[in-house]
């Protein structure tokens, strides 16, 4: 008789106001029995549940597992927070975690309400990561705030303290694709969370545009949502370093996303047209779908500097389209009489060049908004 694979308590964190889409996506992976808090989505789930969110969510900030748990016996005003989490690091033993020739990083996040300088209180869960060691070992993990092997998230709570694993390294909308920037660009993860609420795959589109690409985050979201591209295939991870992972389950995981990639680039695409004024842009847009890994899809996308005042026919009567964009707008372009302009104008080119089709457009404020109807 088989045993069952043991549950684990997994926590997925993201943006405020993703945690619907989220917790979609995540039951899309096949994983039920979800709790949804601010910011946070929390599930039991066997590592392979944990390992498919860090490949496929595309709305995810990060996926933890929680490791040890620091109840406080009282809490009153007069409380020394820094230690508390040191008293806590301390008494765990962390050799169990990550090997001392590993590096590792704090990342600490405090509940409201609670005093503390944050900067001592990370430099305290340090000390006593490494004073365990010495207990346990006898040798002592470097520290290394920009690429750890092992970074550790630690919740400070009113009651308790809880030391996470974090599984995704860095924030998982890093999806490594992102070499060159513009000004103030989208986050990829909430480019793709836009993509999702406005059904763009359900919606299987002739045409995709975005006239203000900027580094082109929304032309690359919508590949890789379109060719079934796991966001998580490319890029390097938190769980490497970690006793606890198992390399042929990954490995797995990772070669049944590729072949599902493979076999989605067989389907015909979309023409995308990614169009920006700015000439620094068009370059950035074309050297990041490069670095995504769609060079041989070059020929569907149409990459040019132009004005919204010089569109192209676009040819569009009687196909699907599909337009999304982040314009430039608040600090980004300055006066709110500019941002209306530049938002009636837009209105008026979708209305005469795209009428009944579908458009998904970022805006600041809701008078933005308003005059895109």
């Amino acid at each position: 008789m088989n045993s069952k694979p043991r549950l684990s308590t997994y926590w997925v964190t993201c943006a405020d106001g993703l945690e619907t889409l989220l917790q979609e996506e995540i039951q899309g992976l096949g994983i039920q029995d979800i709790e949804k808090f601010p910011g946070r989505l929390i599930f039991k789930g066997k590592l392979e549940d944990a390992y498919r969110v860090c490949m496929w969510s595309r709305l995810a900030s990060r996926v933890l597992t929680p490791i040890h748990v620091h109840e406080l016996e009282f809490t009153h005003d007069a409380r020394d927070v820094a230690e508390e989490l040191y008293e806590g690091a301390i008494n765990f033993d962390w050799s169990l975690i990550f090997a001392p020739q590993s590096t590792f990083a704090i990342r600490l996040h405090v509940e409201r309400d609670i005093k503390v300088n944050t900067q001592f209180a990370t430099l305290r869960v340090k000390d006593g990561v490494v004073d365990s060691f010495m207990e346990a070992v006898g040798k002592r993990p470097s520290i290394d705030i920009k690429q750890p092997e092992i970074t550790l998230y630690v919740l400070a709570g009113k009651t308790e303290h809880t030391y996470c694993l974090d599984l995704s390294g860095d924030s998982l909308h890093k999806r490594g694709y992102r070499r060159f920037m513009t000004d103030a660009p989208i986050k990829e993860n909430l480019a793709a969370a836009i993509l999702q609420k406005a059904q763009l795959k359900q919606r299987n589109p002739e045409i995709i545009l975005d006239p203000m690409c900027g580094s082109g985050t929304f032309i690359i979201e919508s590949l890789m949502i379109l060719t079934d591209r796991a966001p998580g295939l490319v890029r390097r991870f938190g769980f490497n370093g970690w006793n606890g992972h198992d390399h042929e389950l990954w490995m797995s995981i990772k070669a049944e996303a590729a072949e599902r990639h493979k076999v989605a680039l067989e389907q015909p695409l979309p023409k995308f047209y990614a169009y920006d004024a700015d000439w620094e842009a068009v370059k950035a847009t074309k050297q990041n779908i490069i670095a995504a890994g769609f060079e041989q899809q070059l020929d569907q996308i149409q990459i040019e500097e132009r004005t919204l005042a010089d569109w192209p026919d676009f040819q569009a009567e009687g196909k699907t389209s599909f337009i999304v964009t982040n314009p430039p707008y608040g600090e980004r372009l300055g006066e709110k009489a500019s941002n209306r302009a530049l938002y009636l104008g837009l209105s008026a080119l979708l209305q005469k060049n795209f009428p009944n089709q579908h458009a998904a457009v970022i805006a600041a404020a809701v008078e933005q908004a308003d005059v895109l109807h």
